[in-house]
């Protein structure tokens, strides 16, 4: 789980707007991926398996965008959408970028 300090040095990644309307962010603070960085699916989907769990992150948003829109919205910031799907009652996504300063 993030905690608060974490959360705000990452802020609004993908410009979506949280529950109460504000970024607290500099634009020096915020993550910064590498450009048409690429991972075929089977390197991806080994990845997955074989890493340990991932924070996990939950966004309130003001209004819940379409999946064009959060996939456009992560592609603008060098985010892949590498899988996703409708599982009724919500979405999951599967995401890549690579940091630039890991490079």
């Amino acid at each position: 789980e993030l905690n608060p300090e974490a959360n705000d040095v990452m802020g609004d990644l993908l410009d979506l707007g949280d529950s109460n309307g504000t970024t607290t962010v500099n634009d020096s603070d915020r993550w910064t991926l590498v450009p048409g960085a690429v991972m075929d699916q089977a390197t991806f989907q080994n990845r997955w398996e074989s890493l340990p769990q991932a924070t996990f992150m939950d966004l309130f948003l003001n209004r819940l965008p379409t999946v064009d829109e959060l996939e456009t919205a992560a592609k603008e910031e060098n985010i892949v959408c590498m899988a996703s799907g409708d599982l009724g009652s919500e979405f999951k996504f599967y995401f890549f970028g690579q940091d630039s300063k890991n490079a």
